[in-house]
């Protein structure tokens, strides 16, 4: 899934892409990339009480947790 990181919120890629003028409709990588979006990498929940939050990188936006501090 691809997905854009904005204020912390995954906002996944829907289609069409919006383009300049045009409604594009592609499962091209580069073009998808190219417009912003990031393949999104989800982990595996460690623990029932873990929250889970966002991390964007270069290429990715990957899925982390945290512990709640008692």
């Amino acid at each position: 899934m691809y997905a854009k990181l904005i204020n912390g919120e995954l906002c996944r890629l829907k289609m069409p892409l919006k383009i300049g003028d045009k409604d594009v409709f592609t499962n091209d990588e580069s073009i998808i990339r190219a417009n912003g979006y990031k393949l999104v990498v989800y982990t595996d929940m460690p623990s029932e009480t873990a929250v889970p939050s966002w991390q964007e990188t270069e290429t990715n936006i990957i899925q982390i947790w945290a512990e709640p501090s008692v």
